[in-house]
């Protein structure tokens, strides 16, 4: 990882499990913030997304903080070497609290830490997000979009802090132990079509709507044919 400063690059090295490397790499103390409010489990890609520095083959000390209720004292002052938010608690943006709730990560902004930030559905709540990133004055964003689309959805943040690209998952090794078996050809398959969504919230916008729609739509004329 490689991330510029106002006057210096720090470049750290890790090796990748894909690439089964030795490197020297430097264990970092990390805080990952992510939020859950809710009784049932978290989904499993989102837990494999949010525990990805474990499959790291540098060692580094990795604190998780549930942010859904804020963050105390003793962490935050805590001497980490970089500070993450996932994309659960960026997800905050369109929850009726977030205006309130935000200022519990006012403090990122002060911390000597290397800032970091993963966001997802960036075109949701886009310009909420934009100022809230710039506000937190981070080191990086890692985005899960082409660059192409940085200027229209990040036009204050992407003015004074790096951007890269990421992904919206991680497939770990468990993960891809499960699914070891290739699937059948086509022609043994006995469905042609599968296709995952949801009804999702208004507030989502149109084009959250045209997911669900889409289904609607190819449903009944693939059962005509």
């Amino acid at each position: 990882m490689a991330v510029e400063a106002a006057t210096t690059t720090r470049v750290w090295r890790g090796g990748a499990p894909w690439t089964r490397s030795a490197v020297e790499a430097t264990p970092r103390a990390w805080l990952v913030l992510y939020l859950h409010a809710e009784a049932a489990p978290m989904r499993p890609t989102t837990v494999q997304h949010l525990r990805f520095l474990e499959h790291s083959l540098t060692p580094h000390d990795v604190m998780f903080w549930n942010a859904a209720y804020g963050v105390p004292r003793w962490v935050r002052e805590y001497p980490f070497d970089v500070v993450l938010l996932h994309y659960s608690v960026l997800c905050m943006r369109w929850e009726a609290p977030f205006e309130r709730w935000r200022s519990t990560l006012d403090w990122i902004r002060t911390s000597d830490a290397v800032r970091l930030a993963m966001p997802q559905d960036e075109y949701v709540c886009a310009e909420i997000l934009d100022e809230w990133l710039e506000s937190l004055e981070l080191d990086c964003v890692f985005s899960v979009l082409d660059a192409r689309h940085w200027p229209t959805l990040y036009p204050r943040t992407g003015a004074s802090t790096r951007m890269e690209r990421s992904y919206t998952g991680f497939v770990d090794d468990r993960g891809a132990g499960s699914v070891a078996r290739l699937p059948r050809p086509h022609a043994e398959r006995p469905l042609d079509i599968v296709y995952r969504a949801r009804n999702l919230p208004f507030h989502i916008g149109h084009h959250g709507q045209l997911k669900a729609g889409i289904a609607d739509v190819v449903d009944p004329a693939a059962r005509a044919r």
